[in-house]
């Protein structure tokens, strides 16, 4: 049996339509004073809104996150974090929460996360998740365990890039063109006629 990429079965512009490459960049970042540290339970961000553009559907290929280096000084901790993600219809994309280093890379050192030359290396995704243009995803970040110690302050910021296509109507690309696709059509998917 000959090998098959997992890439030649991501969907195909229909006639009519062609894809553009696009990536989403969603930051996070939380700062806290060693007066107000009381728990690695406050660290949690859940049930965050990823929106994406009104202008084209989005079909995501790729994520990636990176891990920004420590910017202050002594008594400062890092913490690491669970995600899930849940698509643009609320459905968990995993049954629980996984360690976010699994699709981490850094340039800096960061301690857990892998360090890339050339941070944000995209961990490709498999099938290709559809994201309705004007829709959004929802992540859940889960502080893991940590000893908070003599810490001073936490000092934490990620940023979550998803690489994939915007995939547009041929019209709204002609040079002098006022119209879009997400005005006169809800998408090739919803009409059919995706491939």
């Amino acid at each position: 049996m000959p090998y098959k990429p997992n890439y030649a079965d991501y969907s195909r512009a229909p006639q009519g339509w062609h894809d553009e490459p696009f990536e989403y960049v969603f930051s996070f970042a939380v700062f806290l004073g060693a007066t107000t540290i009381v728990a690695a339970q406050q660290f949690d961000f859940l049930n965050n809104p990823l929106q994406f553009d009104p202008d084209a559907d989005f079909y995501m290929r790729g994520i990636a996150v990176l891990v920004d280096e420590l910017t202050s000084g002594k008594g400062t901790i890092l913490p690491l974090f669970n995600m899930r993600l849940r698509d643009s219809f609320g459905r968990p994309l995993d049954s629980l929460l996984i360690p976010m280093m699994s699709y981490a890379t850094s340039p800096g050192d960061t301690g857990e996360f892998p360090t890339v030359d050339g941070a944000p290396v995209a961990t490709p995704w498999y099938p290709e998740l559809y994201c309705p243009a004007n829709s959004a995803m929802w992540a859940d970040f889960q502080c893991q365990p940590v000893t908070l110690g003599a810490a001073t302050e936490v000092n934490y910021s990620f940023h979550l890039y998803f690489q994939g296509i915007k995939r547009f109507q041929n019209e709204d690309c002609v040079p002098g063109s006022t119209s879009t696709s997400a005005a006169k059509k809800s998408s090739a998917w919803f009409e059919g006629s995706a491939a």
